[in-house]
C-alpha cells in the first residue's frame, strides 16, 4: 500500500510539473540590435500582419477605419494594420502592448498584457518608471512625443513610445513601429 501511495504521489508531481511547463503564457517580445521579434519570429523584416497573427494566440477583434485594428483582448495587444480604401494592406503600422487599463474605446484590449517584453537588456513591465527607462535605453535617441508623460525612443529603424502614468512611475503601454524619421 505504501508503494502505491508513493508511486501515485510521484505521478501526481510529474503531472503538475508538466502542466506548469505547458501553461499558457503571453508572447515573448524582444527588441535587440535592430531586431523586433515575437516568439523568435522577426517582425521588422517585413512588418507583416499575417506573420504576427500566426504567432499571437486567440482571435482578435477586427475594426476597420483609418487603420484596420486587430485587438487581442486575451494578450493585451493591439496591432494596427495600414489600410487603403477601407481594406487592410497586410503591413503593420504599429503594435501596442498594454500594461495598465486605459480608458476603454473600440480598440483598447479588455485585459492587460501577460507578455514578456525586453528591449536590449531592459525588462519592460508595468512597474517601469521613466527614469529607469531612460537609463536602460541610454543609447537610444529620444525624439519628440505627442502626449504628456509619453516618450518616443528610436534606434535601428524602430521607434517605441512609452506612455507612463501621470507621476511617470508606472508604464501604461508601449507602441512599437517602423521609424521613418
Amino acid at each position: 500500500m505504501k508503494n502505491k501511495t508513493t508511486v501515485s504521489s510521484i505521478v501526481l508531481v510529474i503531472i503538475l510539473m508538466a502542466s506548469q511547463a505547458f501553461a499558457v503564457g503571453g508572447p515573448e517580445i524582444l527588441i535587440k540590435k535592430g531586431k523586433f521579434t515575437i516568439n523568435k519570429v522577426k517582425v521588422n523584416e517585413s512588418w507583416s500582419v499575417y506573420q504576427v497573427k500566426e504567432v499571437l494566440t486567440g482571435s482578435p477583434r477586427i475594426r476597420t477605419g483609418y487603420n484596420t485594428t486587430h485587438t487581442y483582448d486575451n494578450l493585451g495587444i493591439v496591432v494596427f494594420e495600414a489600410a487603403q480604401s477601407g481594406k487592410g494592406t497586410g503591413v503593420i503600422n504599429e503594435l501596442q502592448v498594454f500594461f495598465m487599463d486605459i480608458e476603454p474605446n473600440e480598440v483598447t484590449p479588455k485585459n492587460t498584457t501577460n507578455a514578456s517584453v525586453k528591449i536590449e537588456k531592459l525588462k519592460i513591465t508595468r512597474d517601469l518608471c521613466k527614469a529607469d527607462m531612460l537609463k536602460g535605453l541610454s543609447k537610444w535617441r529620444q525624439t519628440e512625443s505627442y502626449l504628456d508623460h509619453s516618450f518616443r525612443m528610436s534606434k535601428g529603424g524602430i521607434y517605441i513610445y512609452f506612455q507612463f502614468s501621470d507621476d511617470e512611475m508606472q508604464l501604461r503601454k508601449i507602441s512599437i513601429g517602423r521609424d521613418n524619421k
